[in-house]
C-alpha cells in the first residue's frame, strides 16, 4: 500500500499572499470555459442543505480534464453573519490528486470565491462590452468583500475614470468609497441613491444579499442604452424587467439557471440566450444598443481552476502548512 501524502494547508492570509494577478484570472476563467464549451470538464449542480432560513451550505464538486485536476469547494452563506460579526460567505477547498484521489491541499475558499466571482464578472463585461468605447463608468451598489474583488478586476481590465458606490448604510458606504479612491486610480465616490449610483454607467455590479421573494429595488429603467448589468445576487435586488427586456441576456451555467427556478428564483424570468462559454469559444464580440444582462450563479470548475494555481505556486514560493494524515 502507498503511504499517504502529506496535505498542504493554505489559511486565508497564505492564499492572499500568494497573489494570483488579475490577468492570470481572467485567463484561467477563460480557459476554464473554454473548457466547459468542449465537453472536457464534469460538474453536477450545486447541490446542498438549508440549516436557516435564507442560509445554505453548497458542496460544489468538479473536475478539469485539460489540468488534470478535481476537488470540491463547500460554501456557506448566512446572510444574518454580520449580526455575529462573521462573514457572510464561508467557504473550504479540497483539492485532489486526480491519479489516486489522494487529497493534496485544504484552503480557505474565502479569498477564491470573491476573486472568482469577480473575475467571471469582469470576463463576461468584457466579452459584451462595445469594443469601440470601452466602458469608462461603473456603478456599483453593495460594499466590503465582493465590492472591493470586483472593482479590483474591473479596474484592471477596463480604462474606469470614476466610480459611484451606492449601499444602505451611507457611514460605510462613504469610508468604502474613501479607501477604494486613495487605492486605486479612477476617482470612487458614494453615492446619495441608487438610482445615482446606477444612472448613465457604462457597468453596473450589484452585490447585495441573495434573498426570496426577490427585493426589486434596483429599476431597469435606471440603466442607460448600452450598459452591462451583472447582478451577484441573482434575480434577488432588480425588478424583473430587467432581466425581460435585456437584448442580451447570458448566465455561466443554464442548468443551474434552471434548478435554481425550482427553488424559488428568476419567476417570470426567461431563459439566458446563452452561456458565457459559449461567447468564449466564439469570441462573441457584437455590440448591442441595448441592455446586457450577465447572471452567473457560480461554477466549481472556477474555484478548482483557481485552487489548482494557488497550490502550485504556493509549492513553488514555499508557502504554507504541511499535515500529516
Amino acid at each position: 500500500m502507498n503511504k499517504a501524502k502529506d496535505i498542504l494547508y493554505l489559511s486565508e492570509k497564505d492564499v492572499a499572499e500568494i497573489n494570483l494577478p488579475a490577468d492570470q484570472m481572467l485567463k484561467l476563467a477563460a480557459e476554464v470555459l473554454q473548457q466547459k464549451h468542449a465537453g472536457r470538464t464534469e460538474m453536477p449542480p450545486k447541490f446542498g442543505v438549508h440549516p436557516r432560513p435564507q442560509s445554505f451550505l453548497h458542496a460544489m464538486p468538479g473536475y478539469l480534464e485539460q489540468q488534470d485536476s478535481v476537488g470540491l469547494k463547500l460554501v456557506s452563506y448566512y446572510p444574518d453573519n454580520p449580526a455575529h460579526n462573521c462573514a457572510t460567505i464561508n467557504a473550504m477547498m479540497l483539492l485532489n490528486d486526480a491519479a489516486t484521489g489522494q487529497p493534496l491541499a485544504v484552503m480557505d475558499g474565502n479569498w477564491i470565491t470573491a476573486f472568482r466571482t469577480a473575475t467571471v464578472s469582469a470576463l463576461s463585461c468584457q466579452l459584451l462590452a462595445n469594443h469601440n468605447f470601452p466602458p469608462k463608468t461603473l456603478g456599483l451598489v453593495g460594499y466590503g468583500v465582493q465590492a472591493e474583488s470586483h472593482l479590483e478586476l474591473l479596474m484592471a481590465t477596463f480604462p474606469l475614470t470614476h466610480v459611484h458606490v451606492w449601499g444602505p448604510r451611507s457611514e460605510r458606504c462613504t469610508a468604502f468609497a474613501a479607501q477604494m479612491d486613495q487605492r486605486f486610480k479612477a476617482s470612487v465616490t458614494a453615492a446619495a441613491s441608487a438610482e445615482e449610483a446606477i444612472r448613465d454607467k457604462d457597468i453596473v455590479i450589484s452585490v447585495t444579499p441573495i434573498g426570496i421573494p426577490p427585493v426589486q429595488q434596483l429599476q431597469h429603467s435606471w440603466l442607460k442604452p448600452g450598459a452591462i448589468v451583472c447582478p451577484v445576487e441573482f434575480d434577488s435586488a432588480w425588478d424583473k424587467k430587467t432581466f425581460q427586456q435585456a437584448d442580451r441576456f447570458v448566465t455561466d451555467d443554464i442548468d443551474q439557471f434552471n434548478q435554481y427556478r425550482h427553488k424559488g428564483f428568476f419567476e417570470q424570468i426567461p431563459t439566458p440566450d446563452v452561456e458565457l462559454a459559449d461567447l468564449v469559444s466564439q469570441s462573441f464580440k457584437s455590440a448591442s444598443e441595448g441592455i446586457s444582462v450577465a447572471v452567473n450563479l457560480g461554477v466549481g470548475l472556477m474555484d478548482i481552476a483557481f485552487a489548482k494555481a494557488l497550490y502550485d505556486l504556493a509549492q513553488e514560493k514555499g508557502i504554507g502548512h504541511r499535515l500529516p494524515r
